[in-house]
């Protein structure tokens, strides 16, 4: 007998929650500085260590710190130590974390691999039109509105990563349908396994939900917002394409107090800050 869709989704989550599914670990050097942030006697110095021994992490590091994103002075900066203190110790880990995730996310099926280069990108599209709302608004952190966009959708990656055998032989159609119908837990399964601060897994948990269950936090309706703008403007989605992405009307967007005027202003520089990031990233 075959194997129905639900029976499917519930057994590929057991193997999750069983641990029998693998999620993807963090790398040693970001595992070491996280040890670092959580010690009191140690700073961007210590951190700035670790990242030269990894050479994809400091080119990064350094763009990510010299971009319209973080540097607001416009003095280029040259030394690690100082673009950790540009960036803070909390949130360079943060960014460590998301940039992990795209640099050691992989599986060699063509298929699976172009579903996890989509999502990716995209979440590269959501973190910096979450950041032009935040810089517009001013009701979040932009840099924390950036880090939730780059990690809200991080579970299509975990999921497709651990559940690859599971996936493979699936027909594109049910492929999808298993992934949307799961991203949301892995991802806040992972976030939580991380040990990232709490809302970053009720973002991955509840983004694109408008329900009772939704927790009520700003980040959440700023990643929201991002993706609704990004609809609206014409980029494709993997998952749950919005039936109405009129910007005004869309319940994150009411309850952000945004206008016309701040959303036009918020996209304004959205194609060059998103040209940026993606030289910064590599996409």
């Amino acid at each position: 007998m075959n194997e129905s869709l639900d029976q499917l989704i519930r057994r590929i989550l057991e193997r999750f929650l069983s641990g029998e599914a693998k999620l993807p670990v963090l790398p040693d050097s970001v595992l070491k500085i996280s040890a670092i942030v959580k010690d009191d006697s140690k700073g961007a110095i210590d951190i700035a260590n670790v990242i030269a021994d990894d050479a994809s992490f400091s080119v990064t590091v350094l763009k990510l710190a010299n971009s319209a994103c973080f540097n607001f002075s416009h003095h280029e900066i040259r030394s690690l130590p100082v673009a950790v203190q540009r960036l803070g110790a909390k949130r360079t880990l943060q960014l460590l974390m998301a940039i992990s995730s795209k640099m050691h996310m992989h599986v060699s099926d063509q298929r699976l691999q172009g579903i996890i280069r989509k999502s990716s990108d995209y979440s590269i599209k959501v973190a910096a039109m979450a950041q032009q709302l935040a810089d517009q608004l001013i009701t979040a952190d932009p840099g924390e509105a950036f880090t939730a966009g780059l990690l809200h959708d991080i579970g299509t990656s975990a999921l497709i990563c651990a559940a690859r055998k599971d996936l493979e032989d699936l027909s594109p159609n049910v492929q999808i349908k298993v992934i949307q119908i799961l991203r949301r837990e892995i991802g806040a399964l992972l976030l939580s396994r991380w040990e990232l601060p709490h809302v970053f897994g009720m973002i991955a948990k509840y983004h694109g939900i408008q329900s009772d269950q939704r927790p009520l936090d700003v980040l959440i309706d700023y990643v929201d917002g991002a993706d609704c703008l990004l609809q609206h403007a014409g980029h494709k989605v993997l998952f749950e394409p919005l039936e109405d992405t009129t910007p005004l009307n869309h319940p994150s967007i009411q309850r952000l107090g945004a206008t016309q005027a701040d959303l036009d202003t918020a996209t304004e520089a959205f194609d060059s800050r998103l040209e940026e990031l993606k030289q910064v990233f590599n996409t």
